[in-house]
């Protein structure tokens, strides 16, 4: 068993946990990556006490939420309603500055975001013991803050900006492989409905289980 599938068990059975993508979609080696990543958000929005923030690749760390421009209720849709929502949100918060897409449950919103301090409490919880994070970037210069989140979490550098970080991977589509694993194992931990399609992808029979999927074997 290896050493990043370890750590992600650890940190799916935290009592929360925070995953941070600092990082630029349309520059993904695969065009369907925003698609698969969608997918994720949308069976990541079955699991509790799970926070996702998708940021551009130059967003301040620790970051806060200065104003919540939009919500929407992922429950509230048909299947396959929910990843076209997400996609759109993924969509929008590229096409406006300083902006990021925050999933909390089901609940799917458009923020705001600005640099933590000046007694906001900051976005990146990983420090403190009941919580993990996990933050991947895209960008040269968070060596500090790979590091710091590392310690406890996982920190997770794209296409070789820090040859040092903890885990290296090539393209965008890879870390969104690690997060389907993670979501995968948070499932299996709490019991809940994420580990089979729900939220947007239609099942023929929705009370059947689906097993782990190739993301996750593949970091065993």
């Amino acid at each position: 068993m290896s050493w990043l599938f370890d750590r992600l068990c650890e940190i799916a059975v935290a009592d929360q946990v925070q995953v941070m993508l600092c990082a630029d979609v349309d520059a993904a080696s695969s065009p369907d990556v925003s698609t698969d990543l969608a997918e994720v958000l949308a069976r990541a929005a079955a699991v509790p006490q799970l926070t996702m923030m998708l940021l551009p690749n130059d967003a301040p760390l620790p970051v806060v939420a200065r104003r919540v421009l939009s919500t929407v209720d992922l429950e509230e849709f048909v299947p396959g309603g929910a990843v076209d929502e997400i996609a759109e949100a993924l969509r929008r918060q590229r096409q406006v500055p300083s902006t990021g897409v925050r999933l909390r449950g089901p609940k799917l919103s458009l923020i705001e975001i600005g640099a933590g301090g000046d007694g906001a409490p900051p976005a990146d919880v990983g420090d403190l013991a009941d919580h993990r994070s996990v933050l991947a970037t895209d960008v040269a210069g968070r060596s500090t803050e790979l590091r710091r989140i590392g310690r406890r979490g996982l920190g997770i550098a794209i296409g070789g900006v820090d040859p040092d970080a903890q885990v290296r991977v090539e393209t965008l589509l890879d870390v969104v492989s690690i997060v389907d694993a993670l979501v995968t194992l948070r499932s299996f931990a709490f019991g809940c409905d994420s580990i089979r399609p729900a939220l947007g992808r239609s099942s023929t029979n929705p009370g059947d289980i689906v097993g782990a999927p190739p993301e996750l074997r593949r970091v065993v």
